[in-house]
C-alpha cells in the first residue's frame, strides 16, 4: 500500500484542465478581436461610404432646388436684361451639382447600389444637357423660348434627378441603419460569449480546484493510513521477532546445555541427554520448516503445474504416520484413483501434510481417529476431519492467521502451518475453511482447480 494517488491521471486531469483554461481565454481574446475587426469594418463603411455618401447626395439635392429657384427667377428678371448673370449662377450652381454626384460615385459601393447609381447618372446627363440649353438660351436673350424651356423638359429632368438622389439618399440612410444595427447585435454577441468563456474557465478551474482538494484530502487519508499500516507492520515484525527469538532460543538453550552436561556426565547417562538434545533440535527444526513453508505460499504459483492426487495423499500420511502411532490416532484416506490437480506437488504437500500434522495434534487420546476425503470437480475438495474437542465459533476465522496456535496445544511450532494453507489456497486461486463445533471434532478444508487436461473440453 503507498500513501501517493496515482501520478499519470493526476498530471493528465491538470494539463487537460490547463489546455481548457488557456484554450478559454485565448479562444475568447480571438473572437473578440475578430469580433472588433469586424464592427471597425462597419463602423468604417458607415464613416467612409454610408455618411459621406448621404451628404454629398444631399448636397446635390439642395443645390438642384437652388437652380430650380435660380431659373424661376431667372425666367423673371429675364426681361430686365439680368438673365446673363443668372445664366453663369445656374451654370456655377450646376457645376456643384456634377461634382457632389461625382464625389459620391468615387465612393465604393454598396451591393445592390449600383442599379441606383446607373439611373442617377443618366438622370443627371439629362439635366445638364438641358441645363447647357437652357443657359444658352438666357445668354442670348430668347426669354420666352427659355421660359417655356425651363417650365417644360428642365422642371421635368430637374424633378427626376432630384427623385434619383432621394432614392439613393434612402438606401444609404437604409445602410447606415442596418450597419448601426449590426454592431449593437455584435456587441451583444460579444458580451455574450466573452461571458460564456468567462463562465467556461471559471467552472473548469472551480472543478480543477474541487478535484485537487479532493486528491489532496485522498492523499493525506493514504498517507495517514500508510502511516497506520507502516505502525501495524511494525508492530507485527516486534511480536514475531520476539516469538521467534523465543521459540527458537529454548531448544537453543536445550541444547546448549545438554552439549554442557555432555562434558560432565558418564557415558551411561549421556543417551538421555542426546535425546533430550535431538528434541530440542527437532523443535528447532519444526519453527525453521514453518517460516520457510510460510513464506514460500507468498511465491507466485505455476500456471501449468499439474499434480497427482492420489500419490501425494498416500506419501503425506506414510510421512505422518510414526506421529500417528506415538499419539494413538488411526488414520483413513478416501482418494480418487485418477484426480491430478493445478498446482506443483510440493504445494499439495505442503497443504496436506499442515492439516494432517494439525489434525493428529488435535485428535482425541488413545484411539484418536483422522480421515481424509478428496471430492473430484472442477474445483478438487480436500477435507482432513479429527475427533478432537472442536474449536468455539469465535475462535475459527482466526485459526488461519499466523501466530495462532490451539488452545492447549504445546507442540512445536510458530503458529504457521494453518497460515500458509490459507496462502497457498489463495495464491492458487483456490479457498479454504473449517467447519467445526465444541465436542464434535474439526474439519478442516481446502480447494484447488483441478489441472486440465490436453484435449480436455471445461465442464460445461
Amino acid at each position: 500500500m503507498t500513501g501517493d494517488p496515482p501520478e499519470r491521471p493526476f498530471t493528465a486531469l491538470l494539463v487537460a484542465a490547463l489546455v481548457l483554461i488557456v484554450g478559454a481565454f485565448v479562444g475568447g481574446t480571438l473572437l473578440t478581436q475578430a469580433i472588433s475587426r469586424q464592427m471597425e469594418a462597419n463602423a468604417s463603411d458607415i464613416a467612409n461610404n454610408a455618411a459621406p455618401s448621404v451628404q454629398q447626395l444631399s448636397l446635390a439635392r439642395t443645390t438642384l432646388a437652388k437652380i430650380r429657384i435660380l431659373a424661376e427667377r431667372a425666367n423673371q428678371e429675364c426681361a430686365k436684361q439680368d438673365a446673363p448673370s443668372f445664366a453663369d449662377e445656374i451654370e456655377r450652381t450646376a457645376g456643384e451639382v456634377q461634382d457632389s454626384v461625382a464625389a459620391y460615385l468615387a465612393a465604393p459601393a454598396f451591393p445592390g447600389e449600383g442599379a441606383l447609381q446607373q439611373g442617377l447618372k443618366s438622370k443627371i446627363a439629362a439635366l445638364r444637357s438641358i441645363l447647357t440649353e437652357y443657359v444658352g438660351l438666357l445668354r442670348t436673350g430668347q426669354c420666352e423660348t427659355a421660359r417655356e424651356l425651363e417650365e417644360g423638359g428642365f422642371s421635368r429632368a430637374a424633378a427626376q434627378a432630384s427623385v434619383a438622389l432621394g432614392n439613393l439618399i434612402d438606401f444609404n440612410a437604409r445602410q447606415i441603419e442596418r450597419l448601426v444595427r449590426e454592431i449593437g447585435e455584435t456587441r451583444s454577441r460579444t458580451d455574450t460569449v466573452a461571458l460564456a468563456l468567462d463562465l467556461l474557465a471559471v467552472t473548469v478551474a472551480g472543478g480543477v480546484g474541487f478535484v485537487l482538494a479532493r486528491s489532496f484530502r485522498r492523499s493525506a487519508r493514504l498517507q495517514a493510513e500508510y502511516g497506520r499500516v507502516q505502525r501495524e507492520r511494525a508492530d507485527e515484525l516486534d511480536a514475531f521477532a520476539a516469538r521467534v527469538a523465543h521459540d527458537v532460543r529454548s531448544p537453543l538453550s536445550a541444547i546448549n546445555v545438554s552439549l554442557h552436561l555432555l562434558r560432565r556426565t558418564p557415558e551411561e547417562g549421556k543417551e538421555a541427554i542426546l535425546d533430550r538434545a535431538r528434541r530440542s533440535a527437532d523443535r528447532l527444526n519444526a519453527v525453521v520448516t514453518d517460516l520457510y513453508a510460510f513464506a514460500r505460499a507468498a511465491a507466485r504459483p505455476d500456471r501449468n503445474g499439474s499434480c497427482p492426487v492420489a500419490s501425494v495423499v498416500h506419501g503425506v500420511l506414510e510421512d505422518a504416520r510414526p506421529a500417528a502411532s506415538m499419539a494413538g490416532v488411526a488414520m483413513s484416506a478416501e482418494v480418487p484413483d485418477s484426480c491430478e490437480v493445478a498446482c506443483a506437488p510440493g504445494v499439495l504437500v505442503t497443504l496436506l501434510s499442515n492439516l494432517v500434522a494439525n489434525a493428529i495434534k488435535h485428535a482425541g487420546r488413545e484411539g484418536g481417529k483422522l480421515a481424509i476425503r478428496i471430492r473430484p470437480g472442477a474445483v478438487v475438495r480436500f477435507e482432513v476431519e479429527d475427533d478432537g474437542p472442536g474449536i468455539p465459533v469465535e475462535d475459527q476465522e482466526r485459526m488461519f492467521e499466523p501466530y495462532v496456535r490451539g488452545k492447549g496445544v504445546a507442540a512445536a511450532g510458530l503458529g504457521l502451518g494453518l497460515a500458509t494453507v490459507k496462502r497457498l489456497a489463495e495464491s492458487h486461486g483456490g479457498s479454504f475453511g473449517v467447519r467445526s463445533s465444541p465436542g464434535a471434532g474439526s474439519t478442516f478444508w481446502f480447494e484447488i482447480p483441478a489441472a486440465h487436461r490436453a484435449g480436455a473440453e471445461d465442464p460445461g
